[in-house]
Order: structure tokens, then sequence, then C-alpha cells
């Protein structure tokens, strides 16, 4: 078998231009709950003390935040995506280029793929979770080969039309969806209803950060992923800020026509205005209650910026 770099030499380190999205501080806290949710997806139940060596890149898959969980277990190099709210039929050329960074990283020496032998590598296994508003079936697959331009036929062969092929199975993880699937993973099954509480405190018309506050003591108290909340829940509610922010600007800069790098700068713009504003009014002794108030943001946030 090929030789490796080691589980500390391929754990990517965060770019400090990125922060990573609650669906992948979640998933990748420990090694039992990446376990547990893999299982849910297949026909093997790993123990949960499987090694497993995680690879996680520090790439920006939604607007500058590491929202993929990525890991090899026992020989299956399995890459674990959450969709964005709005549906994305290019996810499969993105796994594309994300799978041939990680395995250019796992197989870092060339060399034994020039020798007359075969040369044995991981097998892959790429899904992708989604959760959006979107109304959309479980389970849909998505091919690389749907986005081939058309070209004139120039091969006699049928079966060499397509010479490079990525199927993505994407599995609808929102409220009500694949329930079979939910209740093999409590891990999985929690951070569904996490989000779908979000989402319907928001629906509901509260403020942003009155949404995410809600969210996070309903689930505290219901007992839903109350130990991770408990712990992480200042860095949950400034990512989930950040992360809805974005969403929403970038939906309607998208409508407008412009770009959402652009549109990313302006939702990170507003929030740092808001931080600034908060540091000011902290440095003149405002009660901490008030600042969050005035500058809409979670009263965990100020205390922290305090």
């Amino acid at each position: 078998m090929l030789k490796k770099n080691t589980k500390s030499a391929i754990r990517a380190k965060a770019n400090r231009r990125y922060k990573s999205s609650v669906f992948a501080s979640y998933f990748s806290e420990t090694n039992e709950r990446l376990i547990e949710v893999y299982n849910a997806f297949s026909k093997v139940a790993y123990p949960t003390s499987t090694p497993i060596e995680i690879n996680t890149i520090d790439n920006a898959l939604f607007y500058g935040f590491i929202n993929d969980v990525s890991f090899v277990l026992n020989d299956l190099l399995i890459v674990m995506i959450e969709h964005q709210s709005t549906w994305n039929p290019n996810m499969p050329f993105r796994i594309l280029l994300y799978l041939a960074e990680i395995l250019k990283r796992l197989y870092h020496d060339p060399k034994p793929f020039y020798k007359s032998t075969l040369q044995k590598i991981d097998k892959v296994r790429c899904f992708v979770l989604y959760n959006g508003t979107e109304d959309r079936p479980d389970v849909s697959k998505l091919r690389l080969s749907d986005a081939f331009k058309e070209v004139i036929e120039d091969i006699d062969d049928p079966e060499l039309d397509i010479q490079l092929e990525l199927v993505v199975p994407v599995y609808n993880i929102s409220a009500g969806r694949n329930l079979k699937i939910l209740a093999k993973s409590k891990s999985l099954q929690e951070y569904s209803l996490f989000t779908a509480k979000v989402n319907e405190e928001k629906e509901s018309g509260k403020e942003l950060t009155d949404a995410v506050e809600a969210a996070i003591k309903y689930c505290i108290a219901h007992n839903i992923m109350s130990d991770y909340l408990s712990v992480h829940g200042t860095e949950v509610r400034s990512v989930l800020m950040q992360e809805m922010s974005i969403k929403d600007i970038a939906d309607v800069k998208f409508n407008e026509g412009v770009e959402v790098g652009e549109a990313r700068g302006v939702a990170m713009g507003m929030i740092n205005e808001r931080r600034k504003m908060a540091i000011t009014m902290i440095q003149r002794n405002f009660p901490d209650e008030l600042v969050a108030d005035l500058t809409n943001l979670p009263i965990a946030e100020v205390r922290q910026l305090k």
C-alpha cells in the first residue's frame, strides 16, 4: 500500500480568512460522530472506535466558510459536504476539484504511479447533505457528465463517449425528509432539527439575532445538540449570524446581477460595522444588554468583545 501522510501532516490548518461552518465544526468535533453519520448511509455499521484520518481542506466552498468534512475510514476516502440553501447543480465539478486536492495530499509521492504494477488507492465515497428550503426529493443524483458541452460525435465506441464521470448523491435532510436515515444517526437528526428551528424562528418574523438566539436556547432546553451548543454557543451565534446574513444579501444581490463575492463583502462589512459600534459603546460603559439591543449582536458576542 502506498505510504500516506500522517494524520497530523494532512489535517488541514484553518486559514485565518476562513471559519468552519456550524456543520463542519459540529461533525468534526469527535471521530465517533463522523463514523456515526457515515453509518447512517452505509450498509456496514463501522464501530465508533474505528480509526479515521481527518483531512478536511481549508477551502472556501461556501462564501468563505469551510463547509465540508473529509476523512479516511477503512480505506474509504469519504467527502461529506453540506449543501447551501439554494440548489446547486455544480456540486460534481466542485467535488472533483476537491478530490484532486485531497488525493494529491494523500499520495504526495508520484513515483509509485510510474511503476508497471497497479498502485492501490482509497475508494472514494462522496455525498452532499441538503437542508435548503426548496422542495427536493429525499435522494437525488448529480452527474458531472450533465455539465459536458455538446460536441460532434467523434468516437466510434459509445462506451468511450464519457471518459470522466462523477456521480454525487444528494440527501435531503430538511425537516420531515429521509426519516429512516436520520433515525440511524442521533447527531444528524439533531443537526437537522437545529437548522430547521433556526429557519422556523427566522420565518416567524424575528430579527436574525433573535432567531438564532431563540433557536439555540430552544435546542439546549430540549436536549438537541445541547452539549455542543452549551460549549460552543458564542461561536455558533457568530458563525450563524455571518452565514445567514451572507445568504440573505447574496440572494438579493444575485437577483440584481451582482457577484457573490461582492455580496459577501457587503455582508461582512455590515457585521464588522456593528462590532465596531459595540466596542465603542463598551468603552463608554454602556450596559451589555443595551449594546446588544442597539447593535443587533447576540449578548454573548457583546460579552466576548468586552
